[in-house]
């Protein structure tokens, strides 16, 4: 039916949006979700990464005092010097680690308790070589002051620079646990969030679809119901139901269409009647409609004229005698009144 109207183009264009819309759709759904992903997958991936590094940074300070400390209790081992170079190495790497760990921290969360962390490390770290220093002057000189000053110093600063080390280590892990609760908590009231976004978009689309196909239906259906019931009306001589739909597409040219046939059919019968003819009906022949009637013969004088004129030229008539009937009476007054003046 609507294969060659330009009507299609709404329908196509109709349906474009709603398949452009429904695209976007997907594609807005797929990328969010991907993101989400990506984000829970680098919060995970950061979560184990910071863990790893804040136990290589604890066993890293660890050791370095465990050894220092065992050198200092059997000070004339010969395996202090082992002791003491594993020690320093692990000095070193315990900044590898800081550092390490300062990378991976998440950046969702506040660094300030890290750098607190830090600092205490670093602390500890800075005094390490002090006691190193002291315990190689007595293996060096053999005076046990330098035990003595290494045995106060470990008492009076390196193990409660340790408790504050160790207390802040737990702090910070406390801290990136609870960070982490939260985050993931955030990236799941999120995606919630999308979900409920996007289903309330899919809702709309559906609605919106659903309106304009209604309204396009209406848009074809209501005229194509004037334009049936005007043409039932033509087969039944009624030329007076209304067809009041425009438009410039191809439902609009059929109704102006039927509006000027009912005009001009109008006007022939019309005619007819002036003539005094009998209208005895209509009836649709080869894409044309064909009216029949009795007129009398002594108005039919000029007919060929005045129907081409009301046609545009496209009607014609066939005439042939009927039957015979007598003249209205106040046209035989008018011919008995012709005769006598005669």
């Amino acid at each position: 039916m609507l294969k060659n109207m330009k009507i299609k183009k709404g329908l196509m264009l109709g349906f474009s949006i709603v398949i452009v819309l429904s695209i976007i759709l997907v594609a807005f759904s797929m990328v969010s979700m991907m993101n989400m992903r990506s984000e829970y997958e680098l919060l995970m991936e950061e979560d184990v990464e910071a863990n790893q590094d804040i136990l290589y940074c604890r066993v890293r300070a660890l050791i370095p005092g465990r050894n220092i400390r065992d050198a200092l209790l059997i000070p004339d081992s010969d395996a202090n010097d082992g002791l003491i170079e594993e020690a320093e190495q692990y000095l070193v790497e315990l900044e590898e680690g800081l550092v390490s760990l300062e990378e991976h921290f998440p950046y969702q969360l506040d660094k300030e308790i890290l750098y607190a962390y830090q600092e205490k490390v670093r602390a500890w770290a800075a005094n390490a070589p002090k006691i190193i220093e002291m315990y190689r002057n007595y293996r060096s000189t053999g005076d046990e002051a330098y035990l003595k000053e290494a045995e106060d110093f470990i008492y009076e600063t390196d193990t409660p620079m340790q408790t504050e080390m160790g207390t802040a280590a737990v702090e910070l892990d406390n801290y990136l646990v609870e960070g982490m609760k939260e985050e993931r908590q955030r990236i799941e009231d999120s995606i919630a969030t999308t979900m409920i976004i996007i289903i309330a978009v899919s809702v709309a689309a559906v609605v919106v679809s659903i309106i304009f196909a209604l309204v396009l239906i209406k848009s074809i259906t209501a005229p194509t119901e004037e334009v049936r019931k005007a043409l039932v009306g033509f087969s039944e001589g009624k030329l007076d139901i209304p067809v009041s739909f425009e438009s410039k597409n191809e439902l609009g040219e059929m109704c102006q269409a039927l509006r000027n046939s009912q005009n001009i059919l109008g006007d022939v019968i019309g005619d007819l009647n002036a003539r005094r003819g009998q209208i005895q009906g209509m009836e649709a022949m080869a894409g044309t409609q064909r009216v029949n009637a009795f007129v009398p013969l002594a108005q039919m004088f000029g007919y060929a004229t005045d129907l081409r004129s009301k046609t545009q030229g496209r009607g014609q008539y066939v005439m042939e005698p009927s039957h015979y009937e007598p003249v209205p009476k106040n046209i035989a007054d008018q011919i008995i009144a012709g005769r006598t003046k005669g």
